[in-house]
């Protein structure tokens, strides 16, 4: 049993066989042509065009953001800039083959030394460069198979084009070496719901070693097992038929609120959908909390901070670094005179909003399963109490506060850095353990873009 790690890119799980995509294509030899430039720069011309519309219809075949990237994908084979520089290593005698290649090499560092997001369309180029040389040199490009059964699909990386005709039914994971979590091969694995995990490094080669003929993807920890123990298998079966319910669950409705798999009725106010014309879905989950004078607001100020209070919290992690699924995501702890609330909030497409909510259930449910590090806690107890400090070096503000403490507590409450140092997570975390669990359980109304538009 060997294991690596990646990137979780679409959440998810899947167990069986794997294929091994086409190793890269070689590097063409730099001798000179023996036909001249101009027979050169024809051959290269037809390529790129013949490669440019086969782009096209791969593009009317797809829908939504496929098609975009298909798209776009094709402007990029059409880029008059990568044709003139291919074209200037023609008049030094090259072959077309090895000038699209060197071309293309130029500006793929160019978008590796941009970094972020145009790093990640290095890829894009590679590909481009790929399918035109297969097409100069007269032999088919490496495509995905059609099996008569599922697989786990392993690559260096995919282009959106090799992605286009991906069957969720067929292809049960998708696992890379290179790429990000904002990668094409990321955005429509999971605008088709298919569990992938990338920059996964050294699985390529692994996957070639390997004699079982077995891989298990846990897609939400980023994990890939070759030939997984019966136990780990077990494991992923068990979280692939879990995970394929709850995607298929259906909100149960009655006379007095939505009711759970369990039999729970929540009121109607707690569960809903309202619809506005607007390209933005906004998801609250709320739950009761503490009153403000309760001790234990102090731990659950951290509880909050740990799970969305900041660009190391969990849920900040999970759906904006890891999956760039979201721009604004937190969690946040409120206080009243005879109750409270803890929450949590993700803005996002439409058609991204099911997968948020799937992945604010799954941080919940792991963190009432398995509770959160110390270092988890400890950098929330830092960022507390620094909000805290910080919050007192402003004459409004002290001043605010000072009004608030006379107000509500009758007095002026001292330094409270202490206490947050000193507050426990466990016994508020027992506390809501079990909510965490039932959020898992939670009906969520399922809808489209279309839903929101005008």
């Amino acid at each position: 049993m060997s294991r690596f790690t990646g990137i979780s890119a679409s959440t998810g799980a899947a167990l069986g066989p794997f294929h091994v995509m086409a190793a890269a294509l070689p590097k063409p030899s730099s001798i000179q042509s023996e036909y001249g430039a101009e027979f050169e720069l024809d051959a290269l011309s037809r390529a790129i065009k013949a490669v440019s519309d086969e782009l096209g219809e791969l593009a009317a075949r797809a829908t939504g953001e496929a098609q975009e990237i298909l798209y776009a994908t094709q402007e990029i084979t059409e880029d008059n800039a990568l044709f003139a520089e291919a074209e200037s290593l023609l008049g030094r005698g090259h072959t077309a083959a090895y000038s699209i290649w060197e071309a293309a090499e130029v500006f793929k560092q160019l978008l590796t030394a941009a970094g972020g997001y145009l790093a990640e369309r290095a890829s894009d180029v590679t590909n481009i460069r790929d399918r035109i040389i297969c097409v100069l040199s007269g032999v088919g490009y490496p495509e995905i198979p059609l099996l008569d059964h599922g697989f786990v699909l392993i690559a260096r990386d995919l282009s959106p084009a090799d992605t286009t005709d991906l069957q969720p039914g067929q292809v049960l994971a998708i696992v890379t070496e290179e790429g990000g979590p904002t990668s094409h091969t990321a955005i429509i694995a999971r605008t088709l719901g298919i569990p992938a995990v990338v920059a996964c490094k050294g699985v390529v080669e692994a996957a070639k070693n390997d004699e079982s003929g077995s891989v298990g993807v846990d897609a939400r920890a980023g994990v890939v097992t070759f030939n997984p123990s019966p136990d780990l298998a077990a494991e992923l079966t068990a979280l692939t038929a879990t995970i394929q319910i709850r995607r298929a669950r259906k909100p149960l409705r009655t006379n007095d609120g939505y009711q759970t798999i369990d039999g729970f009725t929540i009121p109607v106010q707690a569960v809903g959908l309202l619809t506005r014309k607007t390209e933005q879905a906004h998801m609250f989950y709320g739950m009761e909390g503490v009153a403000r004078s309760d001790e234990r607001r102090f731990s659950m100020g951290v509880l909050a901070s740990a799970l969305g209070g900041g660009m190391s919290s969990r849920l900040f992690q999970e759906i904006r670094e890891k999956r760039g699924l979201a721009y604004s995501v937190y969690a946040y702890a409120q206080q009243f005179a005879g109750s409270g609330q803890i929450g949590f909030y993700a803005g996002c497409n439409p058609t991204k909003a099911i997968e948020v909510v799937e992945i604010i259930r799954e941080v919940l449910a792991d963190v009432a399963e398995n509770g959160m590090s110390h270092e988890e806690i400890e950098r929330a107890k830092g960022a507390v109490r620094g909000s805290l400090v910080l919050s007192q070096e402003d004459s409004a503000s002290r001043m605010s506060r000072i009004g608030k403490n006379e107000i509500v507590y009758g007095q002026v409450m001292g330094d409270d850095s202490h206490i947050i140092t000193k507050a426990r997570y466990r016994g508020i975390l027992m506390k809501y353990a079990a909510v965490f669990a039932f959020v898992d359980n939670l009906p969520f109304p399922r809808f489209t873009c279309s839903d929101h538009r005008p």
